[in-house]
């Protein structure tokens, strides 16, 4: 049977090669040849085009640096006569090479101060890049846009602050948020305004964006914070409880106190943190007014404020957080007890001897303790 099967692979494979032609053999060896060389030509022609694409920003690059350091070095204002530089404006026919002497200015800017940064921006006007940003800029397309938000707010071209400003509510995300970083980036905490009218979201990411934007700038006063807390936009009240937060605004407290009764859970949580770090003494009596008819999420909130605000005080108050149903409350609780309380380990001792629970946890936060 086995010698029956191999005579038949042997006569079947003699059939199967008999049955093509060599002109055949001969068109797919052709073929798959001129595949070989299309994709030997493609992948040449890649590498040609990028390493010319590199010799040219090499060589725009060398020829910047060279008339910036010049312009640099002097005490006087730049002529645009120094910027006259016949390899630099031939270059500059081309928009691909324009967009990349604007990256050159904004990073040699980003790390400049002063006039020296003042003569960058001079030299973004004296070579006509702004035409370009103010094209990206008008353009439909919101990547484009952003782009060109970003360049003219860069090059501090303050002539179009109304006009990016007017794109801190945009319906897009992307425009909206860039706009509202260019704002808080040409008038510092001013800028903030975009919150009295926004309508759209602030989702975290952006909040930490323009946190960020503001913590190397001085402190302003925030004469709309109360106006912010009682927006209608749920966004605007839990970022500007942030900023209470992170700026200790301690003539908002009556508004911070009023959003712990906002429907929003979020904004509740925020209002509870912030409180606490504006504490003006009755922070700990107000907590446990609010405290019964919260969620298990900002009971949990609560009860970790009074491992900074607690006091022998609220002791008892603590020990009836023992009896949560929420494991998770009553590890709170223990944590605060121990710290606001001198004797809160032997108190604890007494009330889980016949506790496994209790116990348990009691362990963990020693535990902790010792970490």
């Amino acid at each position: 049977m086995k010698n029956s099967n191999f005579l038949f692979y042997l006569f079947s494979r003699e059939d199967f090669f008999k049955s093509i032609s060599i002109t055949y053999l001969l068109g797919i060896s052709i073929l798959f040849g001129l595949i070989t060389l299309s994709l030997v030509i493609a992948i040449y022609s890649h590498l040609y085009f990028k390493k010319k694409i590199f010799r040219r920003n090499q060589a725009i690059h060398q020829i910047l640096n060279e008339a910036i350091n010049t312009a640099l070095i002097s005490d006087d204002n730049i002529d645009k006569n120094d910027f006259n530089i016949p390899q630099l404006n031939f270059y500059l026919r081309k928009r691909s090479n324009r967009q990349f002497v604007i990256e050159c200015l904004i990073d040699i800017k980003k790390n400049l101060i002063g006039q020296a940064s003042e003569k960058v921006i001079e030299i973004y006007n004296i070579l006509g890049l702004k035409k370009d940003s103010l094209k990206k800029f008008n353009d439909p397309e919101w990547n484009l846009k952003t782009r060109g938000i970003y360049e003219l707010y860069m090059m501090n071209q303050k002539d179009m602050i109304s006009k990016i400003f007017d794109h801190t509510n945009d319906k897009n995300e992307y425009v909206r948020m860039e706009a509202q970083i260019a704002s808080i980036n040409f008038l510092g905490f001013r800028g903030l305004s975009f919150l009295n009218k926004l309508t759209r979201p602030i989702h975290q990411w952006q909040q930490l964006k323009v946190i960020e934007q503001l913590g190397p700038l001085d402190p302003e006063e925030f004469d709309k914070m109360s106006d912010w807390l009682m927006s209608k936009n749920d966004y605007v009240v839990l970022f500007a409880l942030k900023l209470a937060d992170i700026y200790r605004q301690m003539s908002c407290v009556d508004q911070v106190a009023q959003c712990l009764l906002n429907p929003n859970e979020k904004i509740r949580r925020q209002a509870i943190i912030t409180l606490a770090r504006i504490d003006t003494g009755n922070t700990t009596s107000i907590l446990k007014e609010i405290y019964l008819n919260e969620s298990t999420n900002n009971k949990r909130t609560i009860l970790h404020q009074f491992n900074e605000l607690g006091t022998i005080e609220d002791t008892s108050f603590l020990i009836e957080k023992l009896y949560e149903e929420k494991d998770s409350l009553k590890l709170e609780a223990v944590r605060a007890i121990v710290k606001c309380d001198p004797d809160g380990w032997n108190l604890l001792k007494i009330l889980a001897e016949n506790d496994q629970v209790l116990t348990s946890i009691m362990r963990q936060v020693k535990y902790e303790k010792m970490i």
